[in-house]
């Protein structure tokens, strides 16, 4: 729940070539978590049963923990899917979830251009972490705002493009 008491979503936003429709037989699948605001569950289960109160983040945490172990757990033929969460803010070194505004100041404030550019192909998947969905299909400004307002000037970009083309 968020601090004004309404249920917290979470939205799965795919990136690389899932959130580019473009998934092959040997595609990894690259996700990003998103949840809707800070806040803490209210112990009630939905059997009715009481569980411990636990902030929104470490919820979401070992929820989407659950959920990556699931997607690439190991079966009888293999693995449904392998499951690469290094496009996240910060890679490896960054927490599993964010809520909203920590990824919005995240983009705003601290990501690369080439992480910018990477949310271009980004698809929300499930789940409307109330504004995560507009912020990556273009409503509320958008990942395109974030890449021409905060990203620097056009022509950085521009430079980017040049740089992957020469390599």
């Amino acid at each position: 729940y968020t601090p004004d008491t309404h249920a917290c979503g979470l939205c799965v936003i795919a990136m690389g070539k899932l959130g580019g429709r473009e998934l092959n037989f040997s595609s990894d699948i690259d996700l990003v978590f998103i949840y809707e605001a800070e806040g803490q569950t209210t112990g009630n289960l939905p059997d009715g049963r009481k569980a411990p109160v636990q902030n929104n983040h470490v919820f979401f945490t070992r929820m989407c923990e659950n959920l990556v172990n699931f997607l690439s757990e190991r079966g009888e033929e293999g693995n449904l899917f392998r499951v690469d969460m290094r496009l996240r803010p910060e890679g490896k070194a960054g927490p599993l979830v964010r809520s909203l505004e920590s990824f919005s100041n995240y983009l705003t404030q601290q990501a690369r251009d080439w992480e910018r550019l990477a949310y271009l192909k980004a698809r929300v998947m499930t789940g409307d972490a109330k504004g995560a969905t507009g912020y990556v299909t273009g409503k509320h400004g958008g990942i395109e705002h974030v890449i021409v307002h905060f990203g620097g000037e056009t022509r950085q970009l521009m430079n980017l493009e040049d740089k992957v083309l020469v390599e």
